[in-house]
């Protein structure tokens, strides 16, 4: 809902009219709650469109982000979650220094840091080694 250019003129008119001092009629008060009601349905629509939702809640797309948030949901086998967590532990017992000073803390080496450089480290790896672990995986999944 949007005002016409026949209701904001009077809207203006009538918003010029309060500021001036110039007492309104009972009538034009009555127009003027309408018109600022009308605008502020417009102002929610507005407010509404810029935020999305997604898996992870709310996003507002008037914020600017270095970087964008793609959710994507991966569901793990029990195999699969074991490794990483086997993984993360045996990094952090074996590398704790390594881990404090290049990440800042050992809480910083868990599971979802570890996907996340594993998708990183997909970038260096031959293809044929990719597709090697992608069948690994599927195997994985089937049984």
């Amino acid at each position: 809902m949007s005002l016409n250019a026949q209701e904001q003129a009077k809207y203006e008119e009538l918003t010029s009219l309060q500021a001036s001092g110039t007492a309104l009629k009972p009538a034009q008060k009555v127009e003027l709650k309408k018109l600022k009601k009308k605008l502020d349905q417009q102002d929610a629509s507005k407010s509404e469109a810029s935020t999305s939702v997604n898996t992870f809640g709310k996003t507002s797309s008037s914020k600017e982000s270095t970087s964008t948030v793609n959710p994507k949901a991966i569901r793990f086998v029990e195999a699969e979650r074991q490794v990483l967590t086997r993984r993360a532990e045996n990094l952090v017992a074996n590398n704790a220094e390594l881990v404090v000073e290049r990440l800042g803390s050992i809480k910083k080496a868990n599971e979802t840091m570890l996907v996340r450089a594993a998708v990183l480290a997909l970038a260096d790896m031959s293809d044929e080694d990719l597709v090697e672990y992608m069948k690994q995986a599927q195997r994985n999944m089937i049984g």
